[in-house]
């Protein structure tokens, strides 16, 4: 495992991915695993759009050979893929600890020394276990879409850089069409991720709420 994506996987152990072991009062702020995970979040959606919007100028461009829409298209898939391994990576233990995830997160809340935080904490239980199951499924609709996507993806750019007179037979057009229909299931995923996450980050702000 690369070192940044271990600092995140560190760093998000209190939100969505969990932690196992308690922090002490003094230990990490917890709200700080919801903006790290709002920041990946928001690159995996960056990464999405982009590959989005070279799937559509490979649609228009109806097997015509350009090789700025090749190289754009390749860009995108690559940094796509790049960007897609730790979100991946979260959903697939989210998958595997489930509920324990929260339940320990919340722990930490209730041991910090901000008396203010604690009582938030307290007020929005509800709200805030509510808005961790959204993202709990919001996930796991986004890797289930993601899958098929990323293949859609990678079989596009080779079939443009062997022959992209190619896509404008009804097998490609066909799957075009299909993968752009899991591109914007997982947009729309991650788009409910990081309103949920945003939630959750406001109602552990004082006067924010």
């Amino acid at each position: 495992m690369q070192p940044r994506l271990l600092n995140l996987w560190v760093a998000l152990a209190l939100v969505a991915t969990g932690c196992a072991s308690r922090q002490a009062p003094s230990g990490p702020d917890p709200r700080n695993g919801i903006a790290e995970y709002k920041k990946i979040t928001s690159e995996a959606l960056e990464g999405v759009e982009a590959s989005l919007k070279a799937l559509d100028s490979v649609a228009a461009s109806q097997g015509r050979k350009s090789e700025k829409t090749v190289t754009r298209f390749a860009e995108a898939v690559q940094k796509l893929q790049v960007k897609s391994q730790t979100i991946r990576a979260h959903a697939q233990a989210m998958e595997a600890r489930g509920d324990a995830y929260f339940a320990n997160w919340e722990e930490n809340l209730a041991m910090m020394k901000d008396a203010k935080l604690r009582e938030l904490a307290r007020q929005h239980h509800e709200d805030l276990q509510q808005a961790f199951q959204r993202i709990k499924s919001a996930t796991h609709e986004a890797r289930a879409a993601f899958r098929p996507y990323l293949a859609g993806l990678r079989s596009l750019s080779i079939a443009l850089e062997r022959d992209p007179a190619g896509l404008g037979t009804d097998a490609n057009a066909n799957l075009i069409r299909i993968t752009k229909e899991n591109g914007l299931q997982v947009k729309r995923q991650l788009e409910v991720m990081l309103a949920e996450l945003q939630s959750m980050s406001a109602e552990l702000t004082p006067g924010r709420t």
